[in-house]
This record gives C-alpha cells, structure tokens and sequence, in this order.
C-alpha cells in the first residue's frame, strides 16, 4: 500500500489511476469508514471512481469529467484497456478491479464489520432485486436506504432531499449507480455535503 490516506496513482492519458487490487481497494474504503467512525477524517468524504476506457475517453475531451476522475481519493481500473496501460507502465500485477466484484467484496467486508451501505441510482426495479440479491448472498448486510432519482437533473430542494435522506439513515458507504460520467459528477458534487 503507498499511504494510509489513499493509494498512489498512474497518469493514463488524461486521468490518474489507481494500480490496485479487489483487497486493497476495500481495505482502504474500510479503513476511511472506521476512520470516520472514530472522529479522525477529512474534511469531505471520500470517493472511488471504477474507471472503464469509457471514463477516460470521457475525459480526454470534457475537463470536467477529467476533474471528477482525478479527483477522486481513488480510481480503479474497471476494464481491460486500462489495466493493459497500467501493466505498460511497470505495474506488471495489474489485474482489473471490475465494478459488481468490487462492489460485492465490499459487501462481504460491510457485513463483517457492520459498516451502513446505501443505493443510490438505477430503476426502483433494479434497486429492489439488488438489495433482495445482496441481502441473499449476506444475510446479515445493513442496508440503510436506497433511492432511485428521476432521470433527469434534480430541482435543489430534490437534492437537499436526497442529502437529507442520505445523512439521516446514517450511511457511511454510499453506491452511486448513475452511469460515466453522471456519477462522477455527482459524487464530486456531493463530497462536501457528506461526512
């Protein structure tokens, strides 16, 4: 591991990439979480982007999308593309950090440790079937919320709702499922407003 704070990253193209792992990269969100736990955090929340070819094609033309990835306390690399780039430039280990098999092994650390998961994105249906699928698989996950937004931009009374809903079910591990480079966004949008 580079830091306690956050792993290092790999400039590919116009983005900056974490070479990580399935292991580290939920070692790292677990420790952000216990570290809030206990008082000791930044002054934002933290955030991971599971960065595809597409993210980064993204953001070689939008600045914007550019900034969101880069300045997220992680990048993983979610496709093959990215994970070639990385082995190119001597992180010859690099396998790919594929989004759903992160997001279960997060999952599977969150029920050990009983860390407060929300959903936020998707169709109601799809969040409906996500969290019975999960709660399946670990019987005994905390799930505190989940909410599907309308598929368009949110009024800011909408949004303050949202941070409302978020804060109050006492989330600390919040998946946002709004596709590149709508997620993104969001999450850099919303870092400040979350502990």
């Amino acid at each position: 591991m580079s830091s306690l704070d956050r792993p290092v990253k790999q400039q590919v193209g116009p983005v900056h990439i974490s070479p990580t792992s399935y292991a580290e990269a939920s070692d790292y969100c677990g420790r952000w979480i216990e570290a809030a736990r206990q008082g000791r955090r930044v002054n934002r929340a933290r955030y991971v982007c599971v960065t595809s070819a597409h993210g980064v094609v993204e953001s070689s033309s939008n600045l914007q999308v550019r900034a969101d990835i880069n300045g997220a306390d992680m990048a993983t690399p979610d496709g093959m593309p990215i994970v070639w780039a990385l082995r190119s430039f001597g992180h010859q280990e690099q396998n790919r950090v594929y989004g759903p098999d992160l997001t279960l092994e997060l999952c599977r650390r969150a029920e050990l440790a009983g860390h407060k998961l929300y959903f936020y994105g998707a169709s109601q249906d799809t969040l409906d079937k996500l969290q019975a699928n999960l709660k399946a698989k670990f019987p005994q996950l905390q799930i505190v919320g989940a909410y599907s937004p309308p598929f368009r931009k949110l009024t800011p009374e909408e949004d303050r709702e949202v941070i409302r809903m978020i804060r109050d079910a006492g989330s600390e591990l919040v998946f946002v499922g709004l596709s590149t480079p709508k997620q993104e966004r969001w999450m850099a949008e919303h870092r400040e407003v979350f502990p």
